[in-house]
Order: C-alpha cells, then sequence, then structure tokens
C-alpha cells in the first residue's frame, strides 16, 4: 500500500500484541462496538457535534462491493495508493464521526483519531472486513483473496513505545495472522456478493468541454454494449479509478456524483483526514472503486455521457454555500469491473 495509508488495521493488530499488558484494551474491544451503536442510534447521547452518520456510510450495498474486488492491489492498495477500504469505509467513517470544519482535534484529524475512543471501534471493524475478505480465499497457488508476500509489503515496520518507555518495532508480517500471533478470531462473513472478475477497459478523460465541463468516460462500442447487457440483467456495474490524485490541504468527506444535464447520481464517496502537520500537506493518491450501476445509463451512452464531480458533503456546506465542486477528480487509469456470466 501507498505509505499514506500502508495497512489501514495494522496498528489495531499491533495493539493486540501487547494484549496482555494492556487487558484494558482487549476489554474495551468487547464494548466499544455498542457504545459506537449507541451513540449512532440515539444523536443527543452523543451531542450535538456528532449526530447522526449518513445512512450511506458502511451500507451492506458497500461491503458487498469491496468483497468482489479479489486483488489486493484494488481492495487494500498497491506502491502507488492507498486502496479502497482505506477511503471508504476507513477515511469516511474518520470523517464523517469527527469535526466538520476545522480544526479537525478528533476523529477527523490524522494526529489526534486515537484520543477519540470510537477509534479502537472503527478500526475494529476495518480490521474485521480485511480479515472477512482474507477468509474468501480458496485453497492453492492463486492470488485471489490473499495479502501480498513481497517483502515490502511484509517487511514494513512500525516503532512505538512500549510501557517502559523502549522503542518496539513490529513488521507487518507480525500482525497478518491474527489467529495465530495475535490470538483472536472473527466468524466467516455470511454476506452474498457479485464477484467482478471481468474486467473491460476505459479511458477516464479530463475534461468535457462545453456547459458541463468534467471529467468522463471513453469507451469501445464493445464495452459499452457488455455495461448496458449488464446494466438491463440488473447485474452491478462498478468503476475502478486509480491512482485518484487529492490535493494537498483538501480534507473532510466529500460525494462522487454522476452529472447528466439536470440529473445527478451519487456513486461514491472521499474521506480525506486532516493531516495537521504541514509536512503532510501534499498531494497523495487512492484508490477509488465506485458502484456505478444507477448511473450507468448515463456514464456510457453515446452522445454527451455524464462527467463525474466531487461535491463537499451537504453537513460540511453552510445554507448560504452553493453546492461547488470540491476539486476535479483525475486519475491515472481507468477499469469497469463486472461479473462474469
Amino acid at each position: 500500500m501507498a505509505d499514506t495509508g500502508r495497512h489501514a488495521c495494522a496498528v489495531l493488530r499491533i495493539l493486540h500484541k501487547f494484549s496482555d499488558r494492556y487487558s484494558w484494551f482487549v476489554d474495551f474491544l468487547s464494548v466499544a462496538p455498542r457504545v459506537s451503536l449507541l451513540l449512532r442510534t440515539y444523536p443527543g447521547f452523543a451531542g450535538q457535534r456528532l449526530g447522526q452518520l449518513p445512512p450511506a456510510v458502511l451500507a451492506a450495498s458497500r461491503i458487498t462491493t469491496l468483497y468482489g474486488l479479489s486483488d489486493f492491489a484494488t481492495f487494500g492498495g498497491d506502491a502507488f495508493s492507498g486502496g479502497s477500504l482505506e477511503d471508504d469505509p476507513h477515511g469516511i467513517i474518520h470523517v464523517d464521526v469527527g469535526l466538520p470544519s476545522l480544526p479537525r482535534h478528533d476523529m477527523g484529524s490524522l494526529g489526534y483519531a486515537a484520543r477519540d475512543p470510537l477509534f479502537f471501534a472503527h478500526h475494529c471493524n476495518i480490521d474485521k472486513l480485511w480479515s472477512g475478505w482474507n477468509d474468501l480465499a480458496s485453497g492453492g497457488s492463486g492470488t485471489d483473496y490473499k495479502n501480498p508476500t513481497d517483502s515490502a509489503f511484509l517487511n514494513a515496520r512500525w516503532s512505538f513505545w512500549d510501557e517502559n518507555q523502549n522503542v518496539v518495532s513490529i513488521s507487518a508480517a507480525d500482525v497478518l495472522d491474527h489467529e495465530h500471533n495475535l490470538r483472536y478470531i472473527y466468524k466467516y462473513p455470511q454476506i452474498r456478493f457479485h464477484r467482478f472478475d471481468l474486467i473491460l477497459e476505459c479511458r477516464f478523460i479530463c475534461c468535457r468541454p462545453g456547459p458541463d465541463p468534467g471529467p468522463f468516460l471513453e469507451v469501445t462500442e464493445q464495452v459499452r454494449e457488455m455495461v448496458q447487457r449488464a446494466f438491463r440483467a440488473e447485474s452491478p456495474v462498478v468503476l475502478v479509478l486509480r491512482q485518484v490524485s487529492i490535493p494537498a490541504g483538501i480534507s473532510g468527506s466529500f460525494d462522487v456524483v454522476a452529472v447528466r444535464g439536470e440529473r445527478k447520481t451519487v456513486v461514491g464517496a472521499i474521506g480525506a483526514l486532516d493531516h495537521g502537520h504541514v509536512a503532510h500537506q501534499k498531494t497523495h493518491s487512492i484508490t477509488l472503486s465506485l458502484d456505478v450501476t444507477k448511473a450507468a445509463e448515463d456514464l456510457f451512452a453515446k452522445e454527451k455521457p455524464a462527467t463525474l464531480h466531487v461535491y463537499r458533503r451537504a453537513v460540511e456546506r453552510t445554507k448560504e454555500k452553493r453546492q461547488a465542486e470540491a476539486f476535479v477528480l483525475k486519475a491515472e487509469r481507468a477499469e469497469i469491473r463486472l461479473e462474469k456470466r
């Protein structure tokens, strides 16, 4: 994964490594999900700042999309970009729970997030989603639903101070096998999903001139027909955008919207944490996996196809402000994922 988000849940697994010394942490994990549920169910209990999370956050449809991505580069990330899991639900929940505007001295800020007890419940769930994805792997030498085996991935290290103020260094390889190395397991995921094993090439072009400027998809007639056939069969259509650039200084929660004329369809979300420190205020890349099924007719239209735009979530806008584009969506590569039939 990229340095900006290498191992979104590795820290949680590392903390389990110290569970004998920090028994309170293990006890907390059994309670934290219930606390999270309480705060989401009774907004008044959490105070006016937290409120109700958007209904689309960590919806079942998002989990089925993630589990349909069988390669680690798209699900978990590569050397160039963080993966789909890191952006949504990891990043988007961080920011939706945090303050809607700067300064985000809470879940929305990289430097303060762990001060919020929900941080541990959230990362526990991210860890569970990753473990469930691994559980979908079959035997044999294939790479589907398996973690990378290259040394750069396995030997990535993080350093912490232990209870005696000594620096302890732990590698990714130390925490990947959580059942045997860290002594905890999750139930096998009981969820129905589509595997998106059919990969179709397309071009993500920025930007179309005219009254509705914006990036759009260019596909061959063969690809267009395959997508339309899947749409008519009510089969999901997923768009994967690789190396999507998040501009320096951008933080918050954003909707990705397909726009064609007066019609606007939300197809995904971006959660960009506030890095705080000036040295970290630089452009970074993510992988977006967008369920574009509801917008397929517009995105793959022959004439004037829909363009894709990034808007700040309504909760982060004041009533006086118009919905303005937060930044232009740019990606190095794009592909369409369909279910094989």
